[in-house]
């Protein structure tokens, strides 16, 4: 098993999160309160080879968890959906069918 995971799974805030994951409870779930390269840590460990979706604040913050979580985790476990594409998709799609979904940015 990875080393990064392996040291995020001794993490008691990171035990706390996963057990309530594990207990039937899905996301979204908010962790505040820890710098970059922790948030990328605790994704990289929740991933568990399912597709998981990750809102973050910019762009450029999205690109550096993208880069970093695959870092840890040897591969392209991560990619990055552009900013531009998905408001671009959004707006196609509120085109297409206004009465049965909406998106809003």
């Amino acid at each position: 098993m990875n080393f990064f995971i392996n040291a995020a799974r001794q993490n008691a805030d990171f035990k706390r999160l996963q057990k309530y994951l594990e207990s039937g409870n899905t996301l979204p779930a908010l962790v505040t309160g820890v710098s970059h390269i922790h948030k990328a840590h605790f994704i990289a460990a929740l991933l568990n080879d399912e597709p998981t979706l990750v809102i973050a604040e910019s762009e450029g913050e999205a690109q550096k968890l993208c880069l970093d979580i695959n870092a840890m985790l040897g591969e392209t476990a991560a990619l990055l959906l552009p900013e531009k594409e998905f408001i671009l998709a959004a707006r196609k799609r509120l085109r297409v069918s206004t009465s049965i979904s909406v998106f809003s940015l």
